[in-house]
């Protein structure tokens, strides 16, 4: 009887079957991309696939998945070794590989010995398992068709790396782009709803995204601006791009992609989200994906809304469009850049990511809006992508020159830069400097009466403040008076950002009801706003210019009076805050140089372009812990060993672990009162459709937000038993926590407003 020796579990799929699904992939990637590589990688991608799963032939392993699949309760027979240890001693020995340079056979045996990250094996351990439990089942071992093997070898165990007192790999960057392509092949295969790596780059209508884009230019009756003819006469090269507001970088950076495959990132999630859906529907390029950490619940919403609309023709489920998006398959995918490079902290499992960049093209957006870390970790990136013969562009508003010399320091290849691109909107600021500890807010009263006023802080709990204060001075009724900042569930900041977009849009049709609006940070690069004024807490210069990006946005100012009034109040400022303190001195003294003035922002002359080079252009910032703190991060990321961190840790490193989900008791009364989590436990505990059930969960996460844990400053901000999972609400593993504080939330006049979770002076929560 043949013995069946099994991949995966569900569905069962045979070792013979999954190599199969495996190589048919990698056939189709290489007819796609003939031309990426020399024949000799081709082929070692070609044996990398072939013997990456032999390992499984392990009789403990197939009997632990027998008992899976014949629904029973699995138990290890032995300690067994994973399978990917074990896959190389199937190779032949090297000098049977006769077509394979010794270098060559190295990487092949690391990136196959490597492709899953398991707890480490002794090598002494692993020969003898090989001898005592592979070998008995080698006749049995047989892949009709693909390979035949008489026996095992295990001298490739002298040529591992990574581990104490090994050689290092011979060529990294050839190993990363094998163990790279290897760990996608796998992947895709595994997830069988993909036979192509990489999707096609043409949209139903059969154009690639620099056509698409170059039809929606043509279709508004624009004629290509200065920077959009730049990023399209130098797409094969690496670029970095200073463009103004309204200038059309957006549209730039995808003529600059033409017809390759390309990451789009920025820095937040809400952005990300507006650019998706801006390329998907309105410049009607399809074939987009969505990659962040709540990409799942965004692509359920768009394909419930398809749904509903019977003109749309649904091609996809979510489920599909996600698995698409994870497994990088799309031509172009928009997404965080914690999502495809974290490979710079060089953990098992990050390749993939580098070996697709390393034949992609990389869009970083804004990325002055990135803290030292993450700039450190984006440059050590860069460094890997362009030393593997990827292409990267740079496209911000305001681009620090200081990274110029970090960017040389870490050995990134060459870069053009460029001009400044400016916008028709030459003049657009007026600047006054304040002196004190809060706004005069019966002014800001006054001019509310007639204009529309933006108050940005740099705090929820100076938001709140402000917002009591203001109340306070006797705004009449007809006056909006409105406040956004985190601490709002989702479902409420929804409504409210909608209510501050219908309040102020940049837009021809924009209304011109007065009012006032108070908010953090959150609004500097998420919300396409245009105030009439703006009351502005002091802050970093980048910060402080998308602060005033949000007034007179696509409107020339020619008035007398400020539209801009700057506070020094240094709140949020210093080593444990959110501002750098070297960072706010010198764009203090950049403000005060410039205040009463007119800001020019044309070829001609450009303030603000003057002001970025007074903070980031001089001695004084190399002497500033920002820059300090870039150059040790990339200097550590530079000498970090391979594999000496793992997956989970890299990962970690990009979340809050501070941070902590939580319902507002008021909140969770109201639903229970009406029902709903009754409902909601229901599905949850007897719906078998695992898509009704992610549903409700999408939903409950409406009526969340995150605060910090240790955040101190919260009205009964306590959680109860929040370290105990035994108490996370609606089910195991939710990592929600009901939270004791005061929650405040209304409609009024048809608007959404509120004061959010309430906090207490003192707090650094944006």
């Amino acid at each position: 009887m043949k013995i069946e020796f099994w991949a995966k579990t569900n569905p069962p799929q045979t070792v013979q079957e999954h190599t199969k699904d495996a190589l048919d992939i990698y056939e189709r990637f290489r007819n796609q991309h003939r031309n990426l590589f020399d024949d000799a990688f081709w082929m070692l991608l070609r044996l990398a696939v072939l013997y990456h799963d032999c390992g499984k032939a392990d009789f403990s392993f197939r009997k632990y998945l027998d008992d899976i699949i014949n629904g029973l309760k699995p138990s290890k027979q032995g300690n067994f070794i994973h399978h990917n240890y074990l896959s190389p001693a199937f190779l032949p020995k090297h000098a049977q590989l006769h077509e394979i340079s010794d270098e060559d056979y190295a990487i092949l045996v690391n990136a196959i010995f490597y492709h899953h990250a398991r707890p480490e094996v002794e090598i002494s351990r692993l020969s003898q398992y090989i001898r005592d439990v592979l070998d008995p089942v080698l006749d049995d071992f047989q892949m009709d068709g693909l390979l035949e093997i008489d026996k095992l070898n295990t001298k490739f165990m002298s040529r591992i790396a990574f581990r104490a007192g090994s050689d290092p790999i011979p060529n990294q960057i050839r190993y990363i782009l094998l163990k790279g392509l290897l760990n996608r092949i796998d992947y895709a295969a595994s997830a069988g709803i993909l036979r192509d790596l990489d999707l096609p780059i043409f949209d139903k209508a059969g154009r690639n995204v620099y056509e698409a884009t170059a039809c929606y230019i043509n279709s508004k009756g624009y004629k290509k601006r200065a920077v959009q003819r730049y990023m399209e006469e130098n797409a094969d090269k690496n670029v970095i791009v200073t463009a103004a507001t309204g200038s059309g970088k957006t549209e730039a950076a995808l003529l600059w992609i033409k017809d390759c495959k390309a990451f789009y990132t920025l820095p937040l999630k809400v952005s990300i989200n507006a650019i998706y859906d801006r390329i998907v529907k309105d410049i009607n390029y399809d074939p987009t994906g969505l990659l962040h950490s709540d990409a799942q619940r965004v692509y359920r919403e768009t394909w419930s809304e398809a749904k509903m609309d019977t003109s749309d023709e649904i091609v996809e489920s979510p489920e599909l469009q996600y698995e698409s998006a994870r497994l990088l398959a799309y031509p172009l995918t928009v997404c965080t850049v914690d999502q495809i490079l974290d490979f710079a902290y060089k953990y098992n499992g990050g390749e993939a990511a580098a070996a697709t960049l390393s034949y992609s093209k990389l869009v970083i957006d804004e990325i002055q809006m990135y803290s030292p870390n993450m700039v450190a970790t984006i440059l050590t990136a860069l460094k890997t992508i362009t030393d593997m013969g990827g292409r990267f562009a740079i496209i911000t508003a305001t681009f620090p020159p200081i990274l110029f010399k970090l960017m040389h320091d870490v050995g990134i290849g060459s870069f053009e830069q460029s001009v400044v691109f400016h916008s028709e909107y030459t003049h657009r600021h007026r600047i006054s400097l304040l002196e004190g500890q809060e706004f005069d807010f019966e002014k800001i009263v006054e001019i509310a009466k007639h204009k529309k006023v933006l108050v940005l802080v740099n705090t929820v709990k100076q938001a709140q403040f402000a917002y009591e204060k203001i109340v306070s001075c006797n705004a009449t009724d007809d006056q909006s008076v409105g406040i956004l900042h985190a601490s709002f569930i989702r479902i409420h900041r929804k409504e409210i950002e909608k209510s501050i977009l219908n309040f102020a849009p940049n837009s021809e049709s924009r209304p011109s009801e007065p009012g006032i609006w108070i908010s953090t940070q959150i609004v500097e690069a998420s919300l396409d706003l245009d105030f009439d004024v703006l009351f502005t807490e002091m802050c970093g210069i980048d910060s402080l210019f998308q602060r005033m990006g949000r007034v007179f946005r696509s409107r020339i100012y020619s008035g007398a009076e400020p539209n801009v009034y700057i506070l020094d109040n240094r709140n949020g400022v210093g080593k444990k805050s959110i501002i750098d303190s070297d960072v706010y001195r010198l764009s203090l003294a950049a403000v005060t140089k410039m205040k009463g003035k007119l800001l020019e922002e044309s070829d001609e002359q450009d303030d603000k372009q003057d002001m970025i080079s007074m903070v980031y252009g001089g001695e004084e910032i190399i002497d500033s812990e920002y820059y300090r703190s870039i150059k040790q991060k990339t200097e550590m990321l530079c000498r970090l060993p391979m594999y000496a961190t793992d997956k989970a840790e890299v990962k970690s490193m990009f979340r809050d672990i501070d941070a902590k989900t939580v319902m507002p008791k008021q909140i969770y009364d109201e639903l229970e009162e009406s029902g709903t989590i009754k409902g909601w436990r229901h599905v949850l505990t007897n719906s078998k459709s695992s898509e009704e059930k992610q549903s409700v969960r999408d939903e409950i996460m409406e009526y969340t937000l995150s605060i910090s844990h240790y955040c101190k400053d919260i009205k009964l901000g306590l959680m109860k038993n929040v370290s105990d999972p035994n108490n996370e609400l609606f089910y195991k593993g939710s990592r929600i926590f009901l939270h004791y504080g005061e929650y405040d939330y209304k409609i009024a006049g048809g608007k959404a407003t509120g004061r959010g979770l309430i906090r207490a002076l003192g707090s650094n929560i944006l």
